[in-house]
C-alpha cells in the first residue's frame, strides 16, 4: 500500500543522494539523519563519493554513480545520464522522497524527480557559502525542490554568503553532527585502537584530502617543529577521498578511519583544516585546535569559521601561517592551562546536534510521520 500525502501517492523508500565533495561532508551529514529515523524506515543511498563504503558501514545499501568530474565528462549530457539513472532508481526502489545533500541541485536530479509523480525532493543545502561566488544558478534550481533543510553552523553568525539570505525558505536545524559525545571513546580506548601510546600528548594533523589544496609545505613545518621539541607525537589523518597517501614522512604515524571525531579523546590538540563537518565536531566536542582554512575559492568560507572561533577565544586562527607563526601557535597550545581554556570556550558556543529534528522533517515531508 502506498502512502498518502495530500493527494499525491509517495513511494515507500528514501533515496539519500549525495554528491561528491571534496571531503566526505555531504555523505557524513546524511548518514548523520540516516541512523535517526524512526526504526524500520526504508533507506537507500546513491553516492558520487569514493567513500561509499562508509555508508555499508552503517548498514545502508549503497548505489553508485560517478561525479561529472571523475570522467571529465560533458556537464549537459552527464545530466542526460543521470536523469537516465534515476528514473531507473526512482522506479525500481519505490522511493517516496529524495534527500539530497550537495551545494547544487543537479538538473538531471530536479528533471527526474519531477517527471516521478511519487516523489517528493528535499534539499539539505548547508550555510557559509564564500561571499563573491556565483551561485545563482543554485539559488535558481531550489525551486525545485519542495524541502530545503539548512542546518545550521556553529560560526553562522559570520556568514555572508548567498544562501543567508534565503534562510527564511529553509526549514532551519542545529548543526548536524554524525556522533553525540557518548560515542566518543575514551582516551586509553582511542589510543588502543590507533596504536598510539596513551601516556603520551598527541596532535591530530586533519588538513583535509589535498584535492584542491596544497598543504605539504605546512605539514612538513608543523611536523619538523614538533620533531624539534619531541613533547608531542603527530599523527596524520588521511581523508578517504584522497587522491594520494600521505606517506612523506617515515617516522609520523598515518591514520584513515570514519568518523575521525570517534578517536578525538586520544589527541590533546588538532591542526585542522575548517570544513562544515571538522570544525563543528571540533567545537562541540571541545578540542583545542589550531584552525588553518582551506582558501580555495570553491570551498566555502572556511576562513569566516576560524575568525569566529579565533574571537570568542575558542581556536587559534592562522591564515597562511608562517613558520615562525606555527611555532608560536604550537609553543602556546602545548600548554595545558590554555588547551583547558580553548576547550571551555568551545563549550560555550557549542550547540545541540539537528540531526534528529532534520529526520523528523524529512519523515513529515515524506508522508513516513505517524
Amino acid at each position: 500500500m502506498l502512502l498518502i500525502f495530500g493527494k499525491r501517492k509517495l513511494g515507500r523508500r528514501l533515496l539519500f543522494m549525495s554528491s561528491n565533495g571534496v571531503g566526505v561532508g555531504h555523505l557524513s551529514r546524511l548518514l548523520s539523519i540516516a541512523r535517526r529515523l524512526p526504526e524500520g524506515t526504508d533507506v537507500v543511498f546513491l553516492t558520487m563519493s569514493q567513500a561509499l563504503p562508509v555508508v555499508e558501514q552503517f548498514g545502508f545499501h549503497a548505489e553508485y554513480f560517478p561525479c561529472f568530474r571523475s570522467g571529465q565528462s560533458d556537464f549537459d549530457a552527464w545530466n542526460e545520464w543521470l536523469k537516465l539513472a534515476l528514473d531507473q532508481i526512482l522506479e525500481a526502489y519505490d522511493i517516496g522522497a529524495v534527500v539530497f545533500d550537495g551545494n547544487m541541485l543537479y538538473p538531471g536530479l530536479c528533471n527526474a524527480v519531477q517527471a516521478h509523480r511519487r516523489s517528493r525532493l528535499i534539499w539539505i543545502r548547508r550555510g557559509m557559502w564564500r561571499a563573491g561566488q556565483k551561485n545563482e544558478q543554485h539559488i535558481e534550481l531550489g525551486k525545485h525542490a519542495d524541502l530545503i533543510i539548512e542546518p545550521d553552523d556553529i560560526a553562522a553568525d559570520y556568514d555572508r554568503g548567498a544562501s543567508a539570505e534565503l534562510r527564511s525558505q529553509a526549514s532551519l536545524v542545529n548543526p548536524i553532527r554524525l556522533l553525540e559525545s557518548s560515542e566518543l571513546l575514551d582516551r586509553e580506548e582511542s589510543c588502543e585502537k590507533l596504536g598510539l601510546d596513551p601516556h603520551r600528548r598527541h596532535v591530530l594533523l586533519q588538513l583535509g584530502a589535498g584535492n584542491n589544496y596544497n598543504f605539504i609545505d605546512l605539514m612538513d613545518h608543523v611536523i619538523d617543529i614538533l620533531s624539534t621539541s619531541g613533547t608531542t607525537q603527530p599523527v596524520i589523518a588521511e581523508w578517504l577521498t584522497a587522491d594520494v597517501s600521505l606517506d612523506f614522512w617515515r617516522d609520523v604515524s598515518r591514520i584513515c578511519c570514519f568518523p575521525i571525531s570517534r578517536y578525538f579523546r586520544a589527541f590533546d590538540f588538532t591542526v585542522s583544516a575548517v570544513g562544515y563537518n571538522s570544525f563543528n565536531d571540533i567545537i562541540s566536542f571541545g578540542v583545542p585546535s589550531i584552525l588553518v582554512p582551506n582558501l580555495n575559492r570553491a570551498m566555502d568560507d572556511q576562513a569566516a569559521r576560524a575568525n569566529f572561533a579565533a574571537s570568542h577565544g575558542a581556536a587559534i586562527h592562522l591564515e597562511s601561517p608562517t613558520r615562525n607563526e606555527l611555532e608560536d601557535a604550537l609553543k602556546m597550545i602545548e600548554s595545558p592551562e590554555n588547551r583547558e581554556t580553548l576547550s571551555s570556550n568551545c563549550s560555550a558556543i557549542a550547540k545541540p546536534n539537528g540531526a534528529d529534528h532534520a529526520a523528523r522533517l524529512i519523515c513529515e515531508s515524506s508522508g513516513l510521520a505517524g
